[in-house]
């Protein structure tokens, strides 16, 4: 095995670190909820009691005008705070498209001081995701109206 075998074989591994790690906590977000905590002196945000930092935005090529968290109002630093503590579980395209529901609905609830929090994510999740409908075809040969009979 070459070089190139060599570097593709650990670039899989990290993928497979990657990608099951995140399917572990969203499972774990399935089965147990969302715990956040916030430190409001230092603008910590810790999930599981893992802490969270703002760098995980970087590490997904996400723009950032704040270097620390924020909760409890619509600022950038609580935007910040949302993306990040959705890209803990979620896919980018997915926390991206979460994201201002979840400021709305949670981090802008957040109270400005010290908080330790659990949430029903998923059925959060479930209420705020559209149902998909499909649209039914008349196989009748005239609308329904009137009958002068």
């Amino acid at each position: 095995m070459g070089i190139i075998g060599s570097i593709a074989d650990k670039v899989l591994d990290v993928l497979d670190a990657v990608v099951d790690e995140k399917a572990a906590r969203m499972s774990k977000v399935n089965g147990r909820g969302l715990e956040v905590r916030g430190v409001w002196e230092t603008k910590e945000l810790f999930i599981y009691g893992s802490p969270l930092t703002p760098e995980i935005l970087d590490e997904h090529d996400i723009s950032r005008n704040a270097d620390k968290f924020h909760w409890g109002d619509d600022s950038e630093g609580s935007e910040m705070a949302a993306i990040a503590i959705l890209l803990w579980f979620l896919e980018k395209d997915e926390a991206l498209a979460r994201k201002d529901l979840f400021l709305r609905d949670f981090v802008m609830e957040f109270p400005q001081e010290d908080f330790e929090l659990l949430y029903n994510y998923v059925g959060w999740r479930n209420r705020n995701t559209p149902r998909k409908y499909y649209r039914h075809e008349s196989v009748m040969d005239e609308p329904p109206g009137d009958d002068d009979d």
